[in-house]
């Protein structure tokens, strides 16, 4: 009863918003019913940080698993003269994705309401937070696309930055990119939910030419695509996080 409650008081006061009070989301307009460390802007800083540094105005962004948005929003600032597309399949998490987009003008991303995974289809999905949505995870039915099909079909720009946070999907959108990484044109931020995971994805990276670099926080991969060096102080920026 006490939970149910809390969900209704939730969807009564979603709109009601506040600006991040610091961070690389500082002054941006969101929802007050998330978590505080969003409305702090204390969410992940380090990645944050990185990630930041690490864009170009002219890269073309995908935050594969954007949740409520704090990565797009955070890249859309980064990349003035590209794009970001956020991905996220979860019903309840894109109303809050849509709006912080809205509430703040962004006019350089698009949401796609899709799974990333190895290959195109209809798959189970969920989770018992907003946080924890993964694929096999529960009763909602959602499109899967993988990367490959997205760019072939023209749906989607090719990527020149990846940030992949998908709660144990990360090797299948590896194996849904080969066409991509072929190429290792993009530059991969990824965190991965297992040490099997770790490695699946450490070894596709290097089958297909990259030369990931490994962190002892657990599960963070950093793939610099071709072309993009990433210097010593940007790198220790997330190397806080050990």
């Amino acid at each position: 009863m006490k939970h149910q409650l809390k969900s209704v008081l939730r969807l009564m006061t979603r709109q009601l918003r506040v600006r991040i009070a610091a961070g690389s989301c500082s002054g941006m307009r969101w929802s007050l019913t998330t978590r505080a460390r969003f409305l702090r802007g204390d969410y992940e800083p380090d990645l944050a940080c990185f990630i930041e540094a690490t864009l170009r105005p002219q890269d073309i962004f995908w935050d594969v698993g954007a949740h409520f948005g704090y990565y797009t929003l955070l890249a859309s600032r980064a990349v003035s003269l590209g794009h970001c597309s956020a991905f996220e399949p979860s019903a309840r998490n894109l109303w809050y994705l849509r709006h912080h987009l809205q509430w703040n003008g962004i006019t350089n991303a698009s949401v796609q309401p899709v799974a990333v995974a190895a290959a195109d289809g209809e798959r189970p999905f969920g989770s018992a937070g907003t946080g924890s949505g993964r694929l096999e995870g529960g009763a909602q039915r959602v499109a899967a696309r993988s990367v490959d099909s997205l760019i072939l079909s023209g749906d989607c720009k090719a990527p020149t930055f990846l940030k992949i946070d998908v709660e144990g999907a990360e090797a299948e959108v590896l194996e849904g990119a080969g066409h991509l990484l072929e190429g290792r044109t993009a530059t991969l931020c990824i965190a991965t939910h297992s040490p099997a995971l770790y490695e699946r994805c450490i070894g596709t990276l290097r089958r297909h030419g990259y030369a990931p670099h490994t962190y002892r926080k657990p599960g963070l991969i950093i793939a610099a695509g071709a072309g993009r060096d990433i210097p010593a102080s940007t790198i220790a920026l997330i190397t806080r996080q050990a």
